[in-house]
């Protein structure tokens, strides 16, 4: 785990473009140099890097690397040491294998903290670190999918702060912030792992919920309502949430007419609040 994290420390992207074209016209020239002045292949240390390379990068667990660098280090000394017999190419050879073994699995595992640090700044919002709109429609659409191909049901509920600009006008957009903090950790503590919590945007929230009917929802509506003025009161937040939601037997035409459906509910609640609060 440690080495992960030190190799996830220091990502790609920190490198300069400059620095990074010197390094390898360095490589490539020592290289060049090494094949020319020495008998040693260099064509046998590149058959090698590649496919660690692409372990390196793919693969999420470290030991899978561990093991192919030390798998390409052994198999590339074998080969060296069945064809020649010399002690200066076998040592020569083995510098090269370790140093070029060692740069592609360094650059790739840093190259894969690069991707995934920004897939997730393109997946998440950054106040609250759930799902954004655009993540939260690709996991309705992949749900679709997969109503349509084995059937069942799915829900959706939207949920949006009630009197949130009167707190963000009252007491400033730092407590607003905290107030939408804390509804994304009480939606994440009170629902299943299976379901999906995004922000869409502003105070506006939903939920997907795989396999659950409108009684379900109806149940975990109620709850989570509790829960949330619970929460809100006990941080001096004078602020409820209204909550809508649509169980889908069929699917939606598009994420984007599922979310549509459950905005609709959404806000007919909050009208029915307005109105019975004149």
């Amino acid at each position: 785990m440690r080495f992960s994290h030190f190799l996830s420390s220091v990502p790609l992207g920190r490198f300069r473009a400059r620095t990074v074209l010197a390094l390898s016209i360095v490589v490539m020239l020592g290289l060049c140099i090494v094949d020319i002045v020495t008998p040693t292949d260099i064509r046998l240390h590149v058959l090698y890097v590649f496919p660690l390379a692409a372990i390196a990068y793919h693969c999420p667990q470290v030991w899978m690397p561990v093991l192919g660098f030390v798998v390409a280090i052994i198999a590339q000394l074998l080969t060296v040491y069945l064809q020649q017999n010399f002690k200066t190419v076998f040592i020569i050879d083995g510098v090269l294998a370790v140093a070029s073994s060692t740069l592609a699995v360094v650059l790739s595992r840093r190259l894969r903290a690069s991707y995934i640090a920004i897939a997730q700044l393109a997946d998440t919002d950054a106040l609250t670190g759930l799902y954004n709109r655009r993540r939260f429609q690709s996991v309705i659409d992949a749900e679709l999918r997969r109503q349509v191909r084995y059937g069942g049901v799915f829900s959706i509920l939207a949920i949006d702060l009630n009197d949130f600009k009167r707190l963000n006008d009252t007491e400033g957009h730092h407590a607003g912030d905290q107030a939408l903090v804390l509804l994304a950790r009480t939606l994440q503590a009170n629902t299943r792992k299976t379901d999906c919590v995004a922000r869409l945007g502003g105070d506006e929230f939903a939920i997907l919920m795989p396999q659950t009917t409108d009684e379900n929802c109806a149940q975990v509506r109620k709850q989570l309502s509790i829960e949330i003025e619970r929460a809100m009161i006990s941080e001096g937040f004078s602020i409820s949430a209204s909550i809508g939601y649509v169980a889908f037997k069929v699917a939606p035409g598009s994420a984007s007419a599922a979310l549509q459906a459950a905005d609709r509910e959404m806000y007919k609640v909050k009208v029915a609040r307005k109105s019975s609060t004149i």
